[in-house]
């Protein structure tokens, strides 16, 4: 039986971390006149937008919404993150080893449709949920509807990403969780729930097709 593996995007598919912190603070700037720690920020990569927004500002700025996001998104597709080298030749490894591919992240769907066509990487993926289909990260919705809809046991699922909400939501959904050092979070910071993590995309095709 083909085993599951849900890829998060951000920060462990594509090199946005740094990007995604320096767009959020300079649509802060222009929006609030406010700008926040690389370290806090990266806490709420993988959130929704609206999530994320809240949790930075403890929803003090909720009328400027619209504007940040506006902003934000304008900032942020001037230059595009390119995916972290080898991520295509690893999709086909695990392609070609019978793994099943998915998709769960906190972007929009229209900006992982832009990244699948600007990268050619939609071929890879049988399904994919984003923060407009479903309720956001960590409640476990993508996963459980990936999972339905590909109709894998949860046993053979396995969540991979770069932050502590994608653990929390393989924790929520009751999956497996494998992580990774390259993209937001201190690898210290992963709990004991986590089977493995991955200091480069390599080792991280590695260690699925000799473990998983």
């Amino acid at each position: 039986m083909s085993k599951l593996l849900i890829f998060d995007w951000d920060g462990t598919v594509v090199d946005s971390t740094a990007h995604i912190i320096d767009s959020i603070n300079m649509a802060f700037r222009k929006i609030i006149n406010k700008e926040f720690s690389p370290s806090d920020i990266k806490k709420i990569i993988g959130l929704s937008l609206p999530e994320a927004f809240g949790e930075l500002t403890n929803n003090t700025f909720h009328h400027r919404y619209d504007d940040f996001v506006t902003c934000y998104k304008n900032i942020y597709i001037e230059n595009r993150p390119a995916p972290f080298s080898g991520m295509s030749l690893g999709f086909e490894r695990l392609i070609n080893n019978n793994f099943t591919l998915a998709v769960a992240t906190g972007k929009s769907r229209r900006g992982l449709d832009n990244d699948f066509k600007a990268f050619d990487l939609g071929k890879y993926f049988k399904d994919s949920k984003t923060a407009d289909d479903c309720f956001s990260k960590p409640h476990p919705q993508m996963v459980n509807d990936l999972i339905a809809n590909l109709m894998v046991e949860k046993d053979n699922s396995i969540m991979i990403g770069d932050s502590l909400i994608d653990q929390e939501m393989a924790v929520n959904a009751g999956i497996g969780f494998v992580g990774v050092s390259y993209g937001a979070t201190n690898p210290k910071d992963f709990s004991k729930y986590m089977l493995y993590c991955a200091n480069e995309p390599l080792d991280l095709f590695d260690w699925i097709i000799k473990n998983v």
